[in-house]
């Protein structure tokens, strides 16, 4: 399908610019993918298809048709979600970050790139609980991901100063020197 193809060239210019470390121009091309394959199966779309017809047997074709297109659509579209949330990452942007990590896993709930990718996100904004359960969940999926290992290494620490920030409070709360 034209709009297939047309997603996976702008997928594949994204990628280009990602490597070359430009950000911006790799989030302008993944958009424009993401917007290929938006509304893909559109009645619309499946009519120019002619996918759209009377008889079972013709009708049976174009469901097995269009749910290949669907599967195809959705895989480009979580592929599109972890890049533009990984380019966000390099820009500090955390809440669009979280945000496409959250597209990404609508289509695919246990996809570990987009859990670690949340965690790392939530642990730079300082949400440690939600950076917990994402990292802890990204190391069950990849137990051996460095990247991952590294991550939870950092919550640990973030984790400590916070426990040493909530006793000093209470203590000063109740008059305590610890």
């Amino acid at each position: 399908m034209d709009k297939i193809k047309l997603a996976n060239d702008h997928k594949d210019t994204g990628n280009d610019a990602f490597k070359n470390g430009d950000f911006i121009s790799a989030i302008r091309s993944y958009h424009h993918a993401l917007l290929c394959v938006k509304g893909i199966l559109s009645k619309s779309t499946m009519k120019e298809l002619g996918m759209l017809v009377g008889d079972n047997a013709a009708q049976h074709r174009a469901n097995s048709k269009e749910e290949q297109i669907k599967e195809e659509a959705q895989s480009i579209k979580l592929s599109l979600h972890n890049n533009l949330a990984v380019c966000l990452i390099k820009q500090n942007k955390w809440e669009r970050a979280i945000s496409h990590c959250d597209e990404a896993l609508m289509l695919e709930s246990n996809n570990c790139k987009a859990i670690y990718r949340r965690g790392l996100a939530y642990l730079e904004i300082g949400n440690i609980d939600k950076a917990g359960k994402d990292l802890r969940k990204a190391s069950a999926l990849q137990p051996h991901d460095h990247n991952i290992q590294k991550a939870l290494s950092r919550l640990g620490n973030k984790e400590k100063v916070g426990e040493q920030v909530e006793r000093r409070m209470y203590a000063a709360m109740f008059g305590n020197k610890t």
